[in-house]
Order: structure tokens, then C-alpha cells, then sequence
């Protein structure tokens, strides 16, 4: 699998400043695990959707089909499990890689998903024992692999959560992360991606 290295380096190097800067506790660390999942449903569906696809203004269905299509395939039953199944899996396996290297280790677990990565984290936090799912709506027949870690945050970078429930016609009263996650919702003011949790936690609207 291919992993921006870039980005990766960035959040690293982000939070060594804020614990050195901030909380100044030099002492402590924190790990920074990549998760990807964006070429493995690329592996599956871009053959198909090459040869489907016209050649004229190739920039922009290079955009289309390689970032906002991704929306449409993760709010397909068969694609978004299969998003759900490839990331769950590996935060498994980076888990256990981990503590394998550190075994001694009794911090805490904090997810953080980009764009439709938040979505998935959501989705896949959400089906954890103590979270809840509209399971009484046919919309969903999702399932999410139980993880072998209780994170206790989840932070959100420019993440649709609310447009996903909207658009399955939930409420975040119903769609809920277990007790134990908290998750924080990070928005720049002129990203926009950005929606309003809070309109969608009203039963009625």
C-alpha cells in the first residue's frame, strides 16, 4: 500500500511541538501509526471504472474518480464494507504490532480521521460494544470487526459525519460512539467539508 509520507511527517512533527511548546513535557511521546485504505478499493473498482470512463477532460475525472467518487463507493453496501473491513483490520494489526514493540505500554488510543476517514472511524467506533447504530432502519446492514483497543478519543479533520447521517436519514441521537470514546470534531472555518453536528442530533428538523 502507498502512504503520503509527507503528511504523516507533518503530524509528527506537529505534536512534538505542542507537547514541547504547549505542555512542556519533553519526556513523553507520541506515536503516530498510518492507516490506508484509499488504494485497496482503488485495486477493486478502477478497472471497471476506467473503461466507463470518457477521455475528454481527463484533469477533472481524475478528480472525480479518484477522491469524490470515493463518497459515492463508501455509501454502497458492498464498498463501504469493504472500507470498514480493510481499516478495522489494520488498526488490529498496527495494534498488535505495536505492543509487540512496546509491551510495557499503558497509554492512551487516539484515532484521527481525515475527510471520509473520519466517516469510517465513526462508523466503525459506532458498532463497538456500548455504541449505537439505527439498527430498526434497513439502510444499514453494515458490520464492523471488533477492535482489540478502546480509543479514547476519536478527532475528526474535515470529516462529513453529519452530511453521511443526513443523507442515511439518521439522527446523531441514534448514531452514537460508546461512552468510552470521546470524539472532538476539528473544523477550519473555511473548509467546505465542515458540517453542523449539532442540527443533526434533533430528532425532528
Amino acid at each position: 500500500m502507498a502512504i503520503d509520507a509527507l503528511p504523516v511527517r507533518d503530524m509528527r512533527a506537529t505534536l512534538r511541538d505542542v507537547l514541547d511548546g504547549e505542555f512542556e513535557r519533553p519526556d513523553e511521546a507520541v506515536a503516530v501509526i498510518p492507516i490506508e485504505w484509499h488504494s485497496i478499493l482503488h485495486e477493486k473498482v478502477d478497472s471497471r471504472m476506467n473503461k466507463v470512463a470518457l477521455a475528454n477532460c481527463s484533469a477533472m475525472r481524475v478528480l472525480c474518480n479518484e477522491y469524490l467518487a470515493d463518497v459515492l463507493y463508501y455509501l454502497t453496501r458492498e464498498h463501504g464494507q469493504l472500507v470498514i473491513d480493510a481499516v478495522a483490520t489494520q488498526l488490529n494489526m498496527r495494534y498488535d504490532e505495536f505492543m509487540a514493540r512496546h509491551p510495557a505500554f499503558a497509554g492512551q488510543v487516539a484515532l484521527v480521521g481525515f475527510s471520509l476517514g473520519g466517516v469510517c472511524c465513526f462508523d466503525i467506533l459506532a458498532r463497538q460494544p456500548g455504541g449505537a447504530v439505527p439498527s430498526s432502519l434497513a439502510d444499514d446492514e453494515r458490520a464492523a470487526p471488533l477492535l482489540k483497543f478502546q480509543p479514547s478519543w476519536l478527532f475528526t479533520l474535515g470529516s462529513p459525519v453529519a452530511a453521511v447521517v443526513v443523507i442515511r436519514g439518521w439522527t446523531m441521537d441514534h448514531f452514537r460512539l460508546p461512552p468510552w470514546c470521546r470524539h472532538q470534531n476539528i473544523m477550519h472555518p473555511c473548509d467546505p467539508m465542515r458540517c453542523n453536528e449539532g442540527w443533526v442530533g434533533r430528532s425532528a428538523g
